[in-house]
């Protein structure tokens, strides 16, 4: 689950459940109290940034709830609650996903609006406007992390593997490595392996295992003699990318605990997390029994893994069962990410190696199991293969450009061998048919020798001219410079007025875009510049005006069929211009912000018209 700009807890299934503005079970007393003291923000301009209470949710949902209230029934005209209703829980269950940011609240309710009543409709332009009222602006759309935020390790993939070794009755672990000349079935580097998947390190230079003797052991991934540490304790393991961090599952008499141990080998420090199930707006649960495999992400700040907990199904009966969290790193707070199904087990999490952006995870279901992906900036999953009653225990390769795991293999001694395969450019499905990877091991997984990179900078862009306000008169033409650095290069820049894309560069040099023959009104302007591995940044926004040639009011030509006009403004902020036949009854064409005390406006409707008044309303 993951909070949300509607004030919302929104499953990974996509399924929500409103949530009531008051104050909620579990509230009373300590920080919950005071949070019911505060005195709640109206606007985006108050916005409360602040680590606790989830980010604020609490504290900032009041700006989404005085939108709704305003476009409901607090401005001149609202559309009524009925309509209001209709909105939003479109808005809610068809156009926002997980990641989605307050500025998605407004584009999805006013596409809602559209797509109920009409473009340009009543309801449409007034859910416009109780978002300026609150102002959130028309922006650009918030955009997913790319898929290969990160360079992969520039290197051919290699493979550690564990095997049954007859010479010793137990299970080794093995290494195919093309740099280090191993033979095509590779080479032994160490004996006495337990079957769980090893972790190599981003870079490709050390491996840890858990031994059959459930110790923990380290190795240079070149050979050498395993060092051993925690003898007997170790259930699972893993280590993040960077070598920087690592995580434990310990055994107590025998059985795995319900704790993750964290090592923190940067600043020499041990932590216990005891696992709970998070309640929002409530105590955490403390029905997790047990945990398993885990997976850091590329950046090093979150960890997956698997938790046996008790839970209860939509009938009301009780059932334990593994599903997934995610463990954040620098707070410790668990999200269920994949969460307990009374029919199925969800196993073996393993995030992609680029960016943050996928996890690999295994369903078992009516005894067989089910490799599945989970997209989780875009809130999809998809499938990409069964592995005939074998677990799977899948991993990326380096590129993230396919999967290797276990599948049935009948001539194998350990009944399964590891295979490969391609993925489709979403990686929500396979592309093409299985390759053998390696014969004959129920475990394994990729690495690349090389170096490893574990965070890309998102690039960085602004405005340098004109001037944010600028005053410009009708026609106008100018030329909007900017600035745009990335360490890794440039690849594109957009031009967005509001939240519609003007037009794209895509080459260098990036410096500006050209604007000609204006006419009078009211203009913002963002810019998103992206760098060669995908990630974006988007700019502040640049406000411009463009006035009248002659005054308050000019006709134009009738080819333009326009009425250009300027209205006098005692404040700045977002005004309602309003026009009417008889100064009776007033018709709303719009929201505008006003600068240097005016609202500048070109009205394409006023042809035909004997006459027409019109007046800028100041938003509440």
């Amino acid at each position: 689950e993951q909070l949300h700009p509607f004030g919302v807890r929104l499953r990974s299934d996509r399924y929500a459940r409103l949530r009531s503005a008051s104050p909620q079970r579990g509230e009373a007393g300590g920080k919950k109290d005071k949070l019911q003291k505060q005195v709640y923000t109206g606007k985006m301009s108050s916005f409360i940034n602040t680590t606790d209470d989830h980010g604020g949710v609490h504290l900032n949902s009041s700006i989404i709830n005085r939108a709704y209230y305003l476009i409901a029934s607090g401005l001149t005209g609202s559309i009524g609650i009925s309509d209001a209703e209709r909105t939003f829980f479109l808005t809610l269950t068809n156009k926002l996903l997980p990641q989605s940011q307050f500025i998605d609240a407004r584009l999805g309710a006013v596409a809602s609006a559209e797509e109920l009543f009409g473009v340009a409709s009543r309801q449409a332009l007034k859910v416009a406007e109780g978002f300026d009222a609150i102002e959130l602006f028309g922006a650009p759309v918030n955009v997913p992390q790319s898929p290969t935020n990160l360079p992969a390790v520039s290197a051919p993939d290699s493979t550690m593997w564990v095997y049954y070794d007859f010479s010793i009755s137990d299970y080794s672990l093995a290494r195919y490595e093309a740099a280090t000349g191993d033979a095509a079935n590779g080479t032994r580097i160490a004996t006495f392996s337990k079957v769980t998947r090893p972790s190599v390190t981003g870079g490709g230079s050390v491996v840890a295992y858990v031994t059959s003797g459930n110790s923990l052991a380290l190795l240079n991934t070149s050979g050498g003699t395993p060092s051993l540490s925690a003898n007997g304790l170790v259930f699972t393991m893993t280590f993040s990318p960077l070598a920087d961090r690592a995580a434990f599952v310990l055994l107590s008499n025998g059985q795995p605990t319900n704790q993750i141990v964290l090592l923190d080998f940067v600043n020499s420090s041990t932590t216990t997390v005891d696992l709970t199930t998070p309640v929002f707006d409530d105590t955490p649960i403390k029905n997790i029994s047990a945990a398993g495999a885990m997976s850091f992400s590329p950046d090093g700040k979150f960890l997956a893994f698997t938790a046996k907990s008790t839970a209860v199904d939509p009938d009301g009966n009780s059932f334990s069962a593994w599903s997934i969290c995610l463990l954040d790193l620098a707070t410790q707070e668990i999200k269920p990410l994949i969460p307990p199904n009374a029919e199925l087990e969800i196993l073996q999490p393993f995030f992609s190696r680029t960016s943050s952006r996928y996890l690999l995870f295994e369903v078992l279901y009516a005894a067989d199991y089910y490799i599945c992906v989970a997209d989780l900036e875009a809130g999809t999953r998809g499938v990409i293969t069964n592995t005939f009653g074998k677990v799977a225990r899948a991993c990326f390769t380096g590129d993230d450009s396919a999967i290797v795991y276990s599948a049935a293999d009948a001539t194998a001694v350990s009944g399964a061998s590891l295979y490969r395969l391609n993925l489709s450019a979403d990686k929500l499905s396979a592309s093409g048919p299985r390759t053998l990877w390696r014969f004959d091991s129920p475990v394994g997984v990729t690495y690349r020798r090389g170096t490893y990179t574990a965070t890309n900078a998102p690039p960085s862009i602004t405005f340098t001219a004109p001037a944010d306000g600028s005053i410009f008169t009708s026609p106008a033409s100018f030329s909007l410079t900017y600035n745009a650095t990335d360490t890794d290069g440039i690849s594109k820049v957009e031009l967005y007025e509001g939240s519609k894309l003007l037009v794209a560069d895509t080459n260098a040099p990036f410096t500006a875009f050209t604007a000609s023959n204006f006419r009078a009104g009211f203009h913002r302007y963002h810019l998103r510049a992206y760098d060669t591995r995908g990630a974006s940044t988007l700019s502040s926004p640049l406000r411009i005006g463009i006035r009248p040639p002659q005054g308050a009011g000019t006709m134009v030509g009738t080819t333009s069929k326009r009425f250009e006009l300027a209205l006098g403004t005692t404040n700045s902020g977002s005004y309602r211009v309003e026009y009417s036949t008889n100064m009776v009854n007033w018709t709303s064409l719009g929201s505008l912000e006003s600068l240097s005390n005016s609202v500048y406006f070109s009205d394409t409707t006023v042809t035909n018209h004997p006459r027409r008044f019109y007046r800028a309303v100041k938003l509440p």
